[in-house]
């Protein structure tokens, strides 16, 4: 047992080498990217999450252009161009991210459509003509990763408890030990264990006692395919399907549950399908039979279902990208149905296309849902004569659902940068205290339209009082209750440095701290469940009234607030001005 499991480390141990070597590029990326990492871990700073993202978008892009080299790279020059164009790739994306701004959910969406769809093209692009069909390269990028994953949890779990132990028994470990050990397992370890674990499908290095292995079915797998995965996506494709016979009697098309889960679904139906397209059981021959005609006319009914609730609420990019995975959903339905023994490499070519859609400036999912809405707000406006000859005039006695219209419109632009669109809007505005102004209602009073926030601010004017501070902190100062860390000031008090902080790690805690010591701490929560209490929905208050001391026999702080939203569930943010004095 013991020479096993040597000889089975030291295989892996090759293999991992051979995989450097193999994917140079992708591990000097990746190396990139830990670097970063553990920069950002010791000396937090936003400005790298940008070069992080860049570094992984470099480590998928060479990852595409290694498999391309070994498929069709017969000759030097070939393969050199395969990595111009990886390192193309990689600029590209590199300038984009640094010209994006903030890091936001739209720079997150395109950023993981195009993670997909440069993985999508690894894994399709070694099937290519070539003697291995898609569902095998497929089924060994699966297997791998499952390995990777349980291995290098394994050893992370181990490392973990070590290290704990020694905090523990020993003596003290700087937290941010913990942090790097989770960078090198899951950023270096576990991506180059997985690619250990991939043989090469094509050139000269090609074996196929390797490739035999990594596209067979240990028997674990077979069982769980054919009689618990596909067992469980019958019935539960059965529930969709009463459920769709229930939405078309009842009529009630924008008010259907399902759109929120048929991305889930019809990705489960498709990896389910590639993987059991190898079997050969009685299971796999109904669900290659049945499950894409079925998989196709569930899409087709979202899809018609997706396009009225857009008819009458626009587009949003969730829903821009539940529609256009509905009409692939159909297109690949279709054709599995009709071609059941062709080869699946279309599965990705297809998903590699539309991906590159969903980015694609104007065509996009955020250009086109800005242009939805837009015309949403305009053509809501125009119906309640608010908007004549370009100009706004606020309304009075809009529809309630008029004036639901209006602000989720309103405040998706807002979310998404669009409000440019929406011309006839002043150049001050802004949703949380404009809206009453310049559209005549107000979207929280009686909890019609927003009955989810309180928003409140005090009056820039007012002056503040600073007696028996010794330190104000001048910017406005962001908080979250969702998990916002930042060291927010520090000083030299006496030849002794003090900071102050916000800490996010088990709590969101506002921290004066001088090295190890911790002078006073105070819990934001309570700063928020205090202003939840307030009677009034939303408007400016009095300065004393958001205004908030905290002290003991060390410190004391005073948190001004300048703006807060919470929410029904008591989470929020808020901007505040601190100050604070060492005793």
């Amino acid at each position: 047992m013991k020479l096993k499991l040597l000889d089975y480390t030291k295989a892996r141990m090759k293999g991992i080498s051979e995989a450097i070597i193999r994917f140079w590029a992708v591990f000097l990326f990746l190396i990139v990217a830990a670097t970063l990492i553990a920069i950002s871990i010791e000396t937090p700073d936003d400005d790298l999450q940008k070069h992080i993202m860049a570094a992984f978008f470099g480590a998928f892009a060479f990852l595409v252009a290694q498999v391309l080299c070994e498929r069709f790279g017969k000759t030097r020059l070939q393969c050199c161009l395969f990595f111009v164009a990886g390192a193309l790739a990689t600029a590209a994306y590199y300038i984009w991210i640094l010209n994006a701004g903030a890091i936001n959910d739209i720079v997150w969406a395109k950023t993981f459509t195009l993670f997909f769809a440069l993985f999508a093209a690894f894994v399709w692009v070694p099937s290519i003509r070539g003697e291995s069909d898609f569902n095998a390269t497929f089924l060994s990028v699966f297997k791998a990763f499952f390995v990777s994953l349980f291995f290098s949890g394994i050893i992370y779990g181990g490392l973990m408890l070590i290290t704990f132990a020694v905090d523990q028994l020993l003596f003290e470990v700087d937290s941010n030990v913990f942090g790097h050990i989770s960078n090198i397992i899951w950023t270096l370890w576990a991506p180059m264990l997985m690619l250990s674990l991939i043989p090469v499908f094509a050139g000269k290095n090609k074996d196929s006692v390797k490739i035999a292995k990594a596209t067979g079915y240990p028997k674990f797998l077979e069982v769980l395919l054919s009689y618990v995965l596909v067992p469980i996506a019958s019935v539960y494709t059965l529930v969709i399907i009463l459920y769709m016979f229930k939405t078309v009697i009842l009529g009630e098309w924008t008010d259907n549950l399902l759109e929120p889960l048929l991305l889930s679904y019809l990705i489960g139906i498709i990896l389910i399908y590639i993987l059991v397209k190898r079997l050969s059981n009685a299971f796999k021959r109904f669900y290659v039979a049945v499950f894409p005609v079925l998989m196709a006319a569930i899409a087709l009914f979202q899809l018609v279902a997706s396009y009225i609730k857009a008819a009458d609420t626009g587009i949003e990019a969730s829903r821009y990208y539940v529609m256009l995975f509905s009409l692939y959903s159909i297109i690949c339905g279709v054709l599995l149905f009709v071609f059941p023994k062709k080869k699946n490499g279309y599965l990705a070519s297809f998903a590699i296309i539309f991906a590159l859609v969903c980015v694609t400036p104007y065509f996009g999912a955020f250009d086109t849902s800005i242009r939805s809405q837009s015309r949403l707000v305009e053509k809501t406006l125009i119906k309640n004569d608010m908007l004549k000859d370009g100009v706004l005039v606020p309304g009075d006695n809009l529809p309630d659902e008029d004036k639901q219209k209006i602000y989720n419109s309103v405040m998706y632009l807002h979310h998404v940068g669009g409000l440019g669109k929406l011309e006839f809007l002043p150049e001050d505005f802004e949703p949380g205290f404009g809206f009453e102004g310049t559209f005549g209602f107000d979207p929280y009073s009686g909890g019609k339209i927003d009955s989810t926030a309180k928003e409140y601010r005090s009056d820039p004017g007012v002056p503040v009082k600073t007696g028996g501070y010794d330190y104000l902190i001048n910017d406005s100062v962001y908080f979250s209750t969702d998990g916002y860390s930042q060291i927010i000031g520090w000083v030299n008090d006496g030849g002794k440095e003090y900071e102050i902080k916000v800490d996010a790690e088990d709590d969101v805690l506002l921290i004066i701290g001088s090295g190890d010591a911790e002078l006073l701490k105070v819990r934001v929560k309570e700063i928020f469940d205090a202003v939840k209490l307030y009677p009034e929905t939303r408007g400016m208050l009095e300065t004393d009234r958001l205004t908030f001391d905290f002290e003991n026999s060390m410190a004391k702080i005073r948190v001004i607030i300048r703006s807060i939203i919470i929410y029904e569930d008591g989470s929020g943010r808020m901007e505040a001005m601190i100050l604070f004095g060492i005793k």
